[in-house]
């Protein structure tokens, strides 16, 4: 099987996104409102910024499990 190539400007809208949503979340909203549906660029960047807030989203969950847990050893 082949695998797909991924075309340079999309990788690196997908990290400017992830990092614009990581640093200027204001400034990515602010960029991302010219969306151009059709634009690859701006497409990857999308993508980055959903992925950062994935994965922020795991951390708190991971946070609030390891505090639940702390809590629970502490009453026991």
């Amino acid at each position: 099987m082949e695998e797909e190539q991924i075309s340079p400007l999309y990788i690196k809208g997908f990290n400017d996104g992830y990092i614009l949503q990581q640093h200027e979340p204001e400034l990515l909203s602010a960029v991302l409102k010219s969306d151009n549906p059709a634009n690859e660029f701006l497409k990857a960047v999308k993508a980055g910024q959903k992925q950062y807030q994935e994965e922020k989203s795991l951390e708190a969950i991971r946070a609030r499990k390891e505090q639940s847990k702390h809590k629970g050893l502490e009453h026991g």
